[in-house]
């Protein structure tokens, strides 16, 4: 029984890895880069540039350099609403808990 787990186990990590890596082979990160760019614009209404897109398998997750977001069309500025050198998602160094004020010991 414990050989038939092992094997399973083996086999389960096997299927993993090799899903991993075709995806990984089968998806250029530059592919995303206008889809983001697309969905970007569409949803915030406004123009969208992006550097450099990159994924990672471990953890799963996405980075961004070069992110620029314009101002609002109707606002005749010449620079940009948002910059930021790099970003990812999900990121593990942001808090998404409760805000401080609800955290406070009573």
């Amino acid at each position: 029984m414990a050989k038939k787990l092992a094997y399973l186990l083996a086999a389960l990590l096997a299927l993993t890895l090799t899903a991993a890596l075709a995806l990984r082979l089968l998806i250029s990160p530059e592919q995303l880069r206008p889809l983001l760019t697309t969905q970007l614009e569409q949803s915030l209404n406004r123009k969208v540039s992006l550097g450099h897109v990159s994924l990672s398998l471990w953890p799963l997750g996405l980075a961004v350099d070069q992110l620029s977001i314009a101002d609002d069309p109707r606002i005749a500025s010449t620079r940009p609403f948002a910059t930021a050198a790099s970003l990812t998602w999900p990121n593990p160094r942001m808090d998404c808990g409760t805000p401080a004020s609800s955290t406070a010991a009573a």
